[in-house]
């Protein structure tokens, strides 16, 4: 696999109007310029889908190798089609993953159609623990330095047919 063109893109912005008896006016907080950092030297990405067949199954993430564990019970895990036990670290091409050393980024999301909250339990200090992560989100997480030495990431899904989707990109050397 050869990875060009590695980045994150994120915007955060909203215009406040006083309500105050002594004042008025509108300020812009936050700011609408799209923010990109570049990960200039990535050489690895992949991409996962974890859905849970009964309640409370769980999944866990080995970054450096990629590999997911079906940790509890038996969740499906997809990563290039419609197969349901991918635990095995594979790129798109089924060729198997070289060993991850540094993450610059990460990124999870939730369908709206998720019944309950997943938890996530980061086993590396540079990552953050989401013990609740909403239905219908979405999470960007980028290290401008990389995180170096990571560890797993450990998915929790209360309800059957729930779902999270996640993207790493990082380096191998």
């Amino acid at each position: 696999m050869t990875v060009t063109n590695a980045a994150a893109h994120w915007a955060l912005v909203a215009t406040v109007t006083s309500t105050a008896s002594q004042g008025s006016g509108s300020v812009n907080l936050g700011d609408n310029t799209v923010q990109k950092k570049t990960y200039g030297d990535a050489d690895i990405v992949y991409g996962f889908k974890v859905k849970a067949t009964g309640n409370g199954d769980v999944a866990t993430l080995t970054l450096t190798t990629g590999a997911i564990a079906q940790t509890t019970a038996t969740p499906d895990i997809t990563r290039w089609g419609t197969q349901i036990a991918d635990t095995a670290a594979e790129d798109f091409e089924g060729i198997a993953l070289p060993s991850l050393v540094t993450v610059y980024a990460v990124r999870f999301t939730t369908p709206a159609a998720n019944t309950s909250t997943i938890g996530i339990v980061a086993g590396s200090d540079g990552l953050p623990d989401i013990p609740q992560f909403l239905k219908g989100t979405s999470c960007l997480y980028s290290i401008d330095a990389g995180l170096t030495s990571p560890s797993t990431l450990a998915f929790t899904i209360a309800i059957a047919a729930d779902s999270i989707e996640g993207v790493i990109v990082g380096k191998t050397s």
